[in-house]
């Protein structure tokens, strides 16, 4: 695959498509990524409170069978620099909400409690951070939308 320059764009997708760092294209910043051989955690429901302690871990949906929801924990001190990833290894949504009141940044774009969604696409992926203020979708493959 062709390097291609500006936008942020990166060759790090594990689906061997392009990627873009959302916040770096955006501000010129540089954050945190997940490593493709970083821990996981497999979720078959909804995961109602992702902690501290996920940070770092990609989380999936392997042998489920309907849309899981994973609500992002509040955001605190402690919070501030942890980074999550999910994928999708089952052909169902995944949908990431934050906590009541609380924003995902999506393509610069971010409402209080609106969820963001993969599609139900196996190896579709996402990563979240948090800089202790608000989330961020920092890095993105596939079909990624943002509720309302």
């Amino acid at each position: 695959m062709a390097k291609r320059e500006g936008l942020g764009l990166n060759q790090r997708d594990r689906a061997n498509q392009d990627t873009l760092n959302y916040q770096g294209a955006m501000y010129g910043g540089s954050f945190p990524t997940m490593q493709p051989d970083a821990g996981s955690l497999t979720i078959t429901d909804d995961l109602t409170f992702v902690s501290a302690t996920h940070h770092g871990l990609w989380i999936n949906n392997t042998g489920d069978a309907g849309t899981s929801i994973i609500t992002l924990p509040t955001i605190t001190a402690a919070m501030k620099g942890k980074v999550f990833g999910v994928t999708a290894l089952a052909a169902q949504i995944l949908r990431v909400d934050p906590a009541a009141g609380e924003i995902i940044w999506l393509h610069g774009n971010g409402v209080a409690s609106k969820y963001v969604a993969l599609s139900a696409v196996i190896s579709e992926y996402i990563v979240v951070y948090c800089d202790g203020i608000a989330w961020f979708v920092t890095e993105a493959s596939g079909v990624v939308t943002k509720e309302g």
